[in-house]
């Protein structure tokens, strides 16, 4: 989570802030190489996606390498602030060769503003709206950006599709909703993993995060009001939730993408559960929980990842009409794609 647990705070359900790396903002990897007994024995590649403070530290004290490239969905500092290092470390060891970044121009245009020193550091790639970007680091792999809406302020941000080898492995970033176009919910349907922002198990009418269910138990009007004006405003307000996207210097794709998504009669999931039904993958992955929210609106638990995990399949199995596997993952832990 951006801040697993506040200076003063003594405990969590979730977090051990005793553990350093429990303390790291949102970091990814996608790796390939040879895997033995629960580690890497060679690495042939891997991608970074989004880069949190810890994001270093932690690539050091396990395969110590420098990623191909690095990825972004959106450009707030609990996702960046470990882009300085990666990309020093390479400019330093090949000769202030720009390092590979992918993201989209709004984006990027927050990254450079906010760490200007690294402008002449990257090699930016444009991620656009719906388009194919094939890796020239990493034959064979492929990503999709697609739109999300994560708050006035979250310029650029999008969900990224990967695709190897006929796997697929969806990285939401964090997201309150999804601006997808009807068609694109077929590409992104029966993916392999969905990693996806889970800060809330239920509806935070002030929240720029979708929570895992769309349900709301406080029965207080003002509440109640406030959940349905949110929930109103974002499924019909479709101009507002694509403002953080929108520039003069727009890509001419991107702004037909928008146009079209404007246009068009979709339904606009706003929780996990929601997008789930629609694109059907085979597992979840529920990432960058907190549940303080849950605790301060309505009295519930915050979860320990075990509980979350149990918790999520059991009301998955009530509610879905197909099979998935849904986890909590610790930090570090592994998931095999094969």
């Amino acid at each position: 989570n951006a801040w697993p647990m506040f200076i003063g705070e003594t405990q969590s359900r979730f977090y051990n802030r005793h553990d350093f790396f429990d303390m790291n903002n949102s970091g990814f990897s996608l790796i390939n190489g040879d895997f033995y007994d629960g580690k890497f024995e060679k690495i042939n590649w891997s991608v970074l996606i989004d880069a949190g403070h810890g994001t270093p530290q932690l690539l050091l004290s396990e395969e110590n390498r420098i990623p191909e490239a690095v990825f972004l969905t959106h450009p707030h500092i609990d996702h960046t602030l470990g882009l300085d290092w990666v990309i020093q470390s390479y400019a330093r060891t090949h000769d202030f060769k720009p390092y590979p970044v992918y993201a989209t121009a709004r984006c990027i245009e927050f990254v450079w503003k906010t760490y200007p020193h690294l402008k002449n550091l990257i090699e930016f790639h444009e991620l656009i709206y719906g388009e194919t970007v094939e890796i020239p680091e990493i034959p064979y792999l492929r990503v999709q950006a697609f739109p999300v809406f994560h708050g006035e302020g979250a310029v650029g941000a999008s969900m990224l599709l990967f695709a190897i080898n006929g796997k697929k492995v969806i990285f939401t970033g964090d997201i309150a909703v999804p601006l997808l176009k009807y068609s694109d919910y077929k590409i992104l349907r029966n993916a392999d993993f969905l990693i996806t922002d889970s800060n809330n198990r239920f509806t935070h009418p002030l929240s720029n995060h979708w929570s895992i269910v769309e349900q709301t138990f406080r029965t207080d009007d003002e509440y109640r009001k406030k959940s349905e004006k949110r929930l109103w405003h974002w499924k019909n307000d479709k101009a507002f939730l694509v403002s953080p996207h929108v520039n003069f210097h727009l890509h001419p794709l991107n702004h037909q993408y928008l146009n079209d998504f404007i246009n068009e009669e979709t339904d606009l999931p706003v929780s996990v559960f929601d997008f789930s039904q629609i694109i059907k993958p085979q597992n979840i992955l529920l990432v960058h929980y907190s549940g303080k929210e849950d605790m301060e609106y309505y009295g519930q638990a915050q979860f320990s990842d075990i509980e979350l995990a149990q918790w999520a399949n059991e009301y998955a199995a009530h509610k879905f009409d197909f099979q998935v596997r849904i986890f909590a993952p610790k930090v570090k832990e592994l998931f095999r794609l094969d």
